[in-house]
């Protein structure tokens, strides 16, 4: 049963136990001074001191809730204690201190074993240093521990001033009043019984009074979610100021005393946040509308490709498409299939196999379809362009498929490498609030390389096919390599620029936008052009309209001979002269002779014999052909002049 007195030599409140703690808190600021010398006088202790008593009541509070503990209701064991005033004043405080040591030195002198109070186990306080050290020495001599009291009562105070209601088998209610600063405690006017919240009045003053139970008596407005306590210095614990949580913190309660962090990796929140957003993923979907469109132009490209494929299978006897390379064009459309495919891997979510695959297939492709073209761009400047000694050797070396194989497996070598050694793999970049999913190409240096050695590929056939530009008009794929090369290299030097400068979702877009440029380039350049023949100008399509664009080419460039003579086709050190010449041998042409110009007036004839180790360009199947004749050929041409 606890017991609170107001002794006429000290403030105290006792409670009693089976152990006790003692507690030394400044209940009052000061103590009056004493101008009367000649005899002892106990001073008096003034000017109440609410934080002093606030620690007092957080003691009794922490004790009372530790007797109904189960640990010690098991073993019948309660805690009692004795809490004095020091007053703020040494002297003071060691005449509490001697009180908590004087059971101790009773019993040791012999007093009556059965009759002595338990032992003062520890003290609370006080609250400055220059008492605490007083109190601890004298303390010192009966070897009890001294505590600071901001450690042991600033919860059970918390505790006691935000619920208003103080824990125990009750309270006195005393009624203050503050005269010029002074406050005066008066009778006690009531009493409040915790078990059932409510107050019973001990005296006729009440009346006056409001009803208690709808005081309310708090330092600091409750803290909302979002927002933490913070505790002013200087004050106590029940007066706090409620702080907005920073960026990616929160709080999720009321008067938290520490916001909490989200999972910055994959969460965020706002200042003054009350819980985490989960960040947006970004990458290329299907569900994007660029993404939709691209992938339409993909699905355009393959059937259009598929279309032509057909077409070229169903005419693979006809002139335009041997010029147009017969097997080769079906490998270039091949290849175009394949770069179209690996387009598709550009879009959705990556993954570490996406990410291999689409780079490989587009560098595969790629490679494969300019080293095709780059084969015909030769074919062409070896039937036309070239000096007859130097002709001679590079058609020895001049393999078509082996060219390929060779270019192709360069490439191979690369992305083999590029895979082995540090491969493109999946990553993960994370923003303020949103995570971006994309691909890490692993070694920039492999894909500058990849796409620097197609590059270079492209580069010999724009040189190539452009030295070969002013060919007959039905052999004028040199000048479509060219613009299909042109505009390859001039997407490219775009490319290259924006893909190192750019980031975010769209950065694959950009490079499957460069792909779909280059097929559709080369399905214009190569393949349009004599689809349109084979479909609405079939009469271009037959063997002799190619033998009589021949036949023009080579009167245009008499034509711009400075002179023509009967000389001009004279045997000069055995070789032909430098005009093409047509060979009447069903073994070039599988037809009839050669047309005759329509126009037969004016016309002129010149017949010769050409043995074996002559060299001379003839038209074979409608595709130009070098090399030496097998035996003796009769050699005629008819011009128009």
């Amino acid at each position: 049963m606890r017991n609170c007195n107001r002794l006429e030599k000290a403030y105290r409140a006792t409670a009693t136990g089976d152990m006790i703690i003692g507690g030394v808190f400044p209940i009052h600021e000061a103590v009056e001074e004493s101008h009367n010398l000649s005899a002892p006088y106990e001073s008096q202790c003034h000017r109440f001191h609410t934080n002093g008593f606030t620690q007092a009541l957080a003691m009794i509070h922490a004790v009372e809730s530790a007797n109904r503990f189960s640990v010690l209701t098991t073993l019948g064991i309660t805690l009692g204690y004795h809490i004095h005033d020091s007053c703020s004043d040494v002297t003071t405080a060691l005449r509490a201190s001697a009180d908590f040591i004087q059971p101790t030195t009773d019993c040791r002198r012999g007093a009556n074993t059965s009759t002595c109070p338990p032992p003062i186990m520890a003290v609370i306080g006080a609250s400055s240093s220059e008492i605490s050290i007083a109190v601890a020495r004298q303390l010192n001599l009966e070897r009890i521990p001294q505590v600071s009291n901001s450690q042991s009562t600033s919860s059970s105070a918390s505790t006691i001033f935000s619920n208003l209601s103080y824990p125990g088998l009750g309270y006195d209610v005393t009624l203050w009043k503050s005269v010029r600063g002074v406050i005066n405690v008066n009778d006690i006017i009531a009493e409040y019984h915790p078990i059932n919240n409510s107050f019973s009045y001990t005296s006729g003053h009440t009346k006056n009074l409001t009803d208690l139970t709808d005081v309310v008596s708090v330092c600091s407005a409750s803290c909302e979610p979002g927002k933490f306590k913070k505790t002013a210095e200087g004050q106590h614990t029940c007066c706090y100021e409620c702080i907005n949580c920073t960026e990616n913190n929160y709080t999720n309660n009321t008067d938290m005393d520490q916001c909490l962090s989200c999972d910055t990796k994959r969460e965020w929140s706002l200042e003054g946040s009350f819980g985490c957003t989960h960040k947006t993923l970004e990458f290329f979907s299907w569900q994007d509308g660029f993404a939709v469109v691209l992938l339409a132009l993909v699905a355009l490209g393959i059937i259009l490709v598929l279309l032509v494929g057909a077409l070229f299978l169903h005419h693979h006897q006809t002139p335009v498409v041997k010029a147009a390379g017969g097997p080769l064009s079906q490998l270039i459309l091949l290849s175009l299939v394949g770069s179209f495919v690996g387009a598709v891997f550009f879009v959705g979510h990556p993954s570490s196999l996406q990410c291999k695959v689409r780079q490989v297939l587009f560098g595969l492709s790629f490679t494969l379809c300019v080293s095709c073209i780059l084969v015909k761009s030769l074919k062409i400047l070896l039937a036309f362009q070239l000096k007859p000694d130097l002709k001679d050797i590079l058609r020895r070396l001049y393999q078509p498929y082996a060219i390929i194989c060779l270019c192709v497996a360069l490439q191979v070598l690369t992305c083999t490498l590029w895979l082995v050694l540090q491969s493109p793999r999946e990553k993960a970049t994370v923003f303020a609030t949103t995570v971006l999913a994309e691909c890490d190409e692993g070694s920039y240096v492999a894909f500058g390389v990849m796409l620097g050695y197609i590059a270079v590929l492209a580069l010999v056939c724009f040189a190539c096919a452009f030295k070969g530009r002013k060919l007959p008009q039905k052999f004028n794929d040199a000048r479509f390599i060219t613009f299909s090369m042109l505009i390859y290299l001039m997407s490219w030097v775009i490319f290259v620029p924006v893909y190192v400068t750019t980031s975010g979702k769209y950065l694959p877009a950009v490079e499957m936008v460069v792909i779909l440029i280059f097929n559709y380039a080369v399905l214009s350049c190569h393949f349009f052009p004599k689809c349109y023949v084979i479909l609405f100008k079939k009469e271009h399509n037959t063997k002799n309209a190619f033998m009589k664009n021949v036949y023009e080419y080579s009167r245009k460039g008499i034509s711009d001979s400075s002179a023509v003579s009967e000389t001009s086709v004279s045997q000069t050190e055995g070789k032909c002269t430098s005009h093409p010449y047509s060979i009447s041998s069903r073994s070039f042409f599988m037809s009839p002779p050669p047309i005759e110009p329509t126009a037969s007036q004016n016309s002129w004839s010149i017949s010769q014999n050409i043995d074996t180790a002559t060299q001379c360009t003839v038209v074979d199947h409608g595709v130009f052909v070098t090399g030496q004749l097998t035996r003796p050929y009769h050699l005629r041409r008819c011009m128009s002049l």
